[in-house]
């Protein structure tokens, strides 16, 4: 045989063995790959077995479909399609062209607060791919393994299980290699990552929609990276706090860059929507940076809070609104050595002072101080945190509150994560309340808090309120007068507070103590109640009245007073409700001449708050003195319905033997005057002269009528009264002649004189009116009585005189006579009321 013969055959067997070769290495590498390389690496790795379909090996790249890896009925990861593309020379080198998945599923799930993907672990998968011969503490190479020229995973979701439901989150990532020459390797990689979570209650309390974009380059050679997030129709939830775009053009931007040891973070800006509106931003020039050592992270930046109007007034959520948008910065220091940590966050207040108004109601707050400071480790930690505002004011229709200054400060520990507490104090300054007629100043107030909220039985309320005052208030004044000062102590039980206190009167010796709460009610809306009552009912009282108003200056008060009632706000409407008892007391204003004695008063009050008293209410005294005029065994019925305005329903009151009685008056204190009738019933003419100093007189007979009494400008006056005799019914009278006549105008003098003198001693009239009408100062008086002496008088007619004057036996019987007695009387010096009582009747 030819040696090119024998040549020609080898090849043609070495050619044969090649292509036999070649083919069953085409057709067998799948197989293996699909059946045995994978699922040994992946078991080698510890993760869970690994299934798949090789659709298609060669020289320039292989195609899987249907990879599932992990449980084969329920795999935690699937790929629809693995399309791997390389070249011969560049598997030499190290280098795959591209890797594409497409429809990939990741079975994920959040249990117990860790998020984790069943039968793939994780430590297990580092830790077998790590070099065991490597040190903790070296550094990674620089020098990347397998060089990818893209990656790209398409159409691809996160499966979540959360509790009972599963929730999609699609994704999407491209990954691409970043040179600094062409033909040096590449330095690290480009990553941009998109998801779209349109996702309720993914975790307990948590809710989270919105677009997420993800830029990210990592530079293996330097360490420096690059990180931007950009956040689109955000709206986050997590137990109450709500985030989302500050507004729909504008998405949250988040970047971060910097090295192994040193980052520096920035964000535009975003929407905290609740509790309470407002915007956190960031300046353009700022940033956040951390230095980042073996065992120490420090860091520290400014973050900016926005009260931006048009946010808080336009949130359908809240009726109020915000006059003027103010920001406040806050600034942020942080570091951790080992296992301690500290950080500091720090405000120096807003730009503005905020103004709030809600219809006719405003709030003005300064905040001009924020300081928070924690320090700890794993075992334990402690904070503290203050905060202080200046010129602190509510405005309403009724109320008004101002305190130049407020303060919250405290302190919080947690020696383990199941025992964390926290302790604070509010502090008020110089509040001033003015409520309607009610006004109070120089209020300070301490109130502690406590979380965990404590709860407290009775007996523990009772020893807790017994400690020292926290809430004090030293001036109070209603409707004009000085009532007193208020000392209490509160007490957290629970989310509510309960309180003790003392409300000292001016009136020595007579306190009112009380007892209440204050808190939320299921609804979580503010309710409060308040019981009152005197401390010592059984005390007799004695005090000189200017301290409780000035204009009762020179009255003195001495009876005894039991106060009670009780105040409660439901969430919506305010009520309340008292009694004030005065049993066998006088007043006594010597000033004036005036005294009432025996006052008995049960004086119940529908609403204490406005001073309004339920009809019907009865005042009793026993003697009633002003002047010289005097009354007795008095009833008043009245209703209170104001601070400044009171009915009297009806009154009566024995007066000159008889009774008097008056119906239908308002007494208004922005009413300079008023007018009464006074009706008359069976006075005793006699008296009626005699507390009037008309005359000094005698008698059995009685009188009716009306007395029209009118005030003006501090003056009282009678216009047009009358009192006339009952008709049929006669009486009697016995002047004193000595005071009478001197006294009297239009009496002639001589015989006339004389008559009128012996019949007056003891005169029988048949009937009898008085007129009283005030002019100007003066009360003028007019007196009518026809009628005859009762005995026979001394005189006697003689042709030469007539009508004489007769010693002797008495023989002269007159058949009729016919007086008329006019009288001038100073109105002013018989009442006594001067300046002082015009004050106090013009007084509210």
């Amino acid at each position: 045989m030819s040696r090119f013969k024998i040549i020609a055959t080898r090849f043609f067997f070495i050619g044969c063995i090649i292509f036999f070769l070649t083919g069953g290495i085409y057709f067998s590498v799948p197989v293996v790959l699909e059946k045995k390389l994978l699922p040994d690496l992946l078991k080698k790795t510890g993760c869970v077995p690994l299934t798949c379909e090789v659709r298609k090996f060669s020289f320039t790249g292989f195609d899987i479909a249907s990879l599932r890896w992990g449980n084969p009925e329920n795999p935690s990861v699937c790929f629809d399609s693995l399309r791997i593309d390389y070249s011969f020379l560049g598997l030499v080198n190290k280098q795959i062209k591209k890797i594409i998945i497409s429809g990939a599923e990741i079975r994920a799930e959040f249990k117990d607060g860790k998020l984790s993907i069943p039968g793939i672990d994780f430590g297990s998968f580092l830790k077998n791919f790590s070099n065991p011969g490597q040190e903790e503490h070296q550094t990674i190479s620089p020098k990347i393994p397998v060089i990818i020229g893209e990656l790209e995973i398409r159409n691809a979701a996160i499966l979540l299980r959360s509790g009972h439901e599963v929730f999609s989150i699609p994704f999407k990532v491209k990954i691409h290699p970043v040179f600094k020459e062409k033909k040096e390797p590449p330095s690290g990689y480009k990553a941009y990552c998109m998801l779209s979570p349109q996702i309720v209650n993914i975790l307990p309390g948590v809710k989270i929609k919105s677009g997420i974009n993800i830029h990210a380059v990592y530079d293996f050679t330097s360490g420096n990276f690059e990180l931007n997030l950009n956040l689109t129709d955000m709206d986050m939830e997590y137990n109450g706090l709500r985030l989302r775009n500050s507004s729909k053009d504008v998405p949250l931007t988040i970047t971060a860059t910097g090295t192994r040891d040193h980052l520096q973070m920035h964000f535009n800006r975003f929407c905290v929507g609740s509790p309470f509106p407002f915007e956190l931003s960031m300046c353009q020039d700022a940033s956040l940076t951390a230095t980042i050592g073996k065992d120490t992270l420090n860091a520290e930046g400014c973050v900016n809070m926005l009260f931006n109007k048009e946010l808080i007034n336009n949130d359908p959520r809240f009726d109020i609104k915000l006059s003027q948008s103010a920001s406040m910065p806050f600034f942020f220091k942080g570091e951790k050595q080992g296992e301690m940590w500290r950080f500091s966050l720090d405000s120096a207040g807003t730009s503005f002072p905020l103004h709030f108004a809600r219809g006719t109601e405003t709030v003005s707050i300064s905040p001009t101080e924020l300081l928070i400071k924690g320090e700890g480790s794993d075992t334990g930690s402690s904070l503290q945190f203050a905060v202080n505002f200046s010129s602190v004011e509510y405005r309403g229709n009724t109320l008004h509150i101002v305190s130049p200054h407020v303060s919250l400060e405290g302190n919080g520990l947690r020696n383990n994560p199941e025992t964390p507490s926290l302790k604070a104090l509010v502090q008020i300054t110089d509040a001033e309340i003015t409520a309607m007629d009610f006004y109070a100043k120089n209020i300070a107030a301490k109130i502690p808090l406590e979380w965990p909220f404590p709860s407290l039985e009775d007996d523990d309320i009772t020893a807790r309120n017994d400690k020292d005052r926290y809430f004090v208030i030293d001036d109070m004044t209603y409707a004009g007068m000085d009532i007193g000062a208020i000392s209490a102590t509160p007490c957290q039980n629970g989310t509510d507070f309960h309180f003790t206190g003392q409300f000292n009167t001016r009136i020595p010796g007579f306190h009112i103590n009380f007892t209440g709460m204050a808190g939320l009610n299921e609804k979580n809306k503010f309710i409060s109640s308040v019981d009152f009552y005197s401390a010592e009912p059984e005390k007799a009282v004695q005090c000189e009245l200017s301290s409780v108003a000035k204009q009762l200056t020179g009255m003195f008060f001495d009876g005894f007073v039991d106060i009670k009632g009780n105040w409660n706000f439901d969430g919506t409407h305010m009520a309340s409700m008292g009694s004030i008892l005065f049993r066998n007391a006088t007043v006594d204003a010597s000033p004036q001449k005036m005294i009432i004695e025996g006052i008995d008063l049960q004086l119940t009050l529908c609403d204490v708050l406005n001073f309004r008293s339920d009809p019907d209410q009865m005042l009793k005294f026993q003697r009633f003195v002003w002047g010289d005029l005097e009354a007795n065994e008095g009833n008043i019925i009245f209703q209170i319905e104001s601070p400044s305005s009171l009915f009297l329903k009806k009154s009566s009151f024995s007066w000159c033997g008889g009774n008097v009685y008056t119906h239908g008056l308002h007494l208004k204190s922005d009413n300079s005057g008023f007018d009464s009738i006074c009706y008359c019933d069976r006075l005793k003419l006699a008296d009626i002269l005699k507390q009037f100093h008309l005359a000094s007189a005698e008698g059995e007979g009685s009188v009716n009528g009306r007395l029209p009494v009118n005030y003006k400008d501090g003056k009282i006056k009678i216009n047009d009264g009358f009192l006339y005799s009952t008709p049929g019914e006669r009486g009697i009278l016995r002047f004193d002649t000595e005071t009478l006549i001197p006294g009297a105008a239009g009496i002639q003098k001589g015989i006339q004189t004389q008559i009128a003198h012996e019949a007056l001693k003891n005169f029988q009239y048949d009937w009898a009116k008085l007129s009283l009408l005030s002019k100007g100062e003066d009360l003028h008086v007019h007196l009518q009585m026809e009628g005859r002496p009762v005995d026979l008088l001394p005189f006697a007619y003689t042709k030469e005189y007539g009508l004489v004057k007769a010693e002797g036996e008495p023989r002269a019987h007159f058949q009729g006579i016919l007086f008329n007695f006019n009288f001038t009387l100073p109105l002013d010096e018989i009442l006594h009321y001067g300046a002082d009582l015009s004050n106090l009747l013009q007084s509210q």
